[in-house]
């Protein structure tokens, strides 16, 4: 019988004096003792929904793992994909508790990272994902861990993508396939977004609540650029009092009332390599594809170099790392993005997206 032996050191201070008395208790831990966790599932699929974000998704619950020692023990749920055999699972829980209820969100990110993971074979990411599940128990580092039995779950994930509204006019052919957006992250009547109608916003436009034509938002007869205007859905004109290129809106989709919080002529890219404005900035163009429209732009950066993005080749309105979300081929040091290396880079600023995104592509 394989039997380890811990110790476990029982100090007792007494008296005024200095002194001290240790006694040793001697535990034995015999690894074939153990009663391993039943690990159970409320339910053997699940289908997400970004619009239940906090709601329950699945319930787990386990047996106590008894090592048949006096122990504090751990639990951690992992995750894998079917017949992985746990080569590479994402960890859910790790806690003293004997259950787990996972969210729609927590569950949706666990299938997100999986698909990290195994990007070169997983074909289809939006399908039903077979997964399994398992609880490992333990009570020290040194000591090796325990698994519960293997659960199997059927899990559809969601797009984790806010809820968006059209922008459609002459900027973009008036088709809503080419539209830009605006966004509501938590799925309220509050939407906002970055437009750019390359110089063609006083050509007309609308706001559209769905893909098509339908009951859109119009010029009510008054519009103030510089304050709020509620717009309408009976009646309502092409939008055309504005015009600049740029425009940062919000939009309440039940009262109708458009903001514009910011405008600008023109965005370019300004850093180290122009000498922070010393020279032009670097002008953008504007691209799409399937994640979007798009400002992009090649030059030449030196590694850990700072540049940022700014309107108008003003300090007014700056956009670096903080105001980005996902950042690819580049990070954000000291308020300024940065790349690693020296070389040419091709620029992409998805800045029609919640949250905006940016990526450095080394040539």
């Amino acid at each position: 019988m394989k039997t380890l032996k811990y110790l476990f050191l029982s100090v007792l201070l007494m008296g005024m004096a200095s002194s001290c008395d240790s006694d040793l208790d001697t535990v034995t831990y015999d690894s074939s003792q153990v009663t391993i966790s039943n690990l159970v599932a409320n339910k053997d699929a699940s289908v997400l929904s970004a619009k239940e974000k906090s709601t329950p998704a699945v319930t787990f619950a386990w047996s106590v793992t008894n090592f048949h020692v006096d122990v504090a023990v751990t639990y951690t749920l992992e995750v894998d994909y079917a017949g992985k055999v746990f080569a590479n699972p994402v960890v859910v829980s790790s806690a003293v508790d004997t259950y787990k209820i996972i969210t729609t969100e927590e569950l949706n990110k666990a299938v997100r990272q999986l698909q990290d993971k195994y990007a070169t074979e997983i074909t289809d990411t939006e399908a039903a994902q077979s997964l399994e599940l398992r609880v490992s128990a333990s009570f020290s580092t040194a000591m090796e861990t325990v698994y519960s039995n293997v659960v199997s779950l059927a899990v559809t994930p969601f797009i984790d993508e806010p809820a968006k509204i059209f922008i459609v006019g002459d900027y973009c052919a008036w088709n809503h396939d080419n539209s830009q957006y605006l966004f509501s992250p938590k799925f309220t009547d509050e939407y906002s977004g970055l437009i750019f109608f390359d110089g063609k916003a006083a050509n007309g436009w609308k706001i559209s609540p769905i893909g098509e034509w339908g009951t859109d938002w119009g010029d009510g007869g008054v519009i103030d650029v510089d304050g709020e205007s509620t717009l309408v859905t009976a009646g309502g004109g092409d939008i055309s009092a504005f015009t600049k290129s740029w425009y940062q809106f919000d939009f309440n989709t039940t009262t109708g009332v458009l903001k514009a919080t910011n405008s600008a002529d023109s965005f370019g890219l300004v850093g180290q390599f122009n000498g922070w404005g010393g020279q032009p900035d670097q002008a953008l163009t504007l691209e799409r594809d399937a994640k979007g429209s798009y400002m992009t732009a090649t030059l030449s950066l030196v590694a850990n170099e700072g540049f940022k993005l700014r309107a108008d080749s003003d300090w007014a309105w700056g956009i670096g790392p903080d105001q980005l979300g996902d950042l690819t081929g580049c990070t954000g040091a000291d308020g300024n993005l940065v790349v690693a290396a020296d070389g040419t880079y091709t620029i992409k600023w998805y800045f029609n997206r919640e949250p905006q995104t940016f990526e450095a592509i080394k040539n």
